[in-house]
């Protein structure tokens, strides 16, 4: 991992237009490598460019593991459904 000291900074401005955009492609259903992919395209700030350049080549690079099990949604409180568990 890099590490820079630096005093500059991505404008605020173009960190809210990249989280704008980027918040209309997944609401459009867009994956996300896809979205961040055109976002990188569009982008004129050559630190975020790069940035985000590096965040796509980093995901590229991690293997997808397989999808787990949705944990089961309880709709009581925990204490209810630890008791019925127990065996009098």
């Amino acid at each position: 991992m890099k590490f820079e000291i630096t005093k500059k900074k991505v404008p605020r401005q173009d960190v809210m237009n990249f989280t704008r955009q980027l918040a209309v492609f997944m609401r459009a259903g867009i994956p996300i490598m896809e979205a961040l992919e055109v976002i990188v395209e569009e982008t004129q700030n050559k630190m975020l460019k790069a940035i985000l350049s590096e965040m796509v080549d980093s995901l590229r690079r991690v293997t997808p593991s397989p999808p787990r099990p949705r944990p089961t949604l309880r709709p009581f409180p925990r204490f209810t459904w630890e008791s019925s568990n127990r065996q009098n």
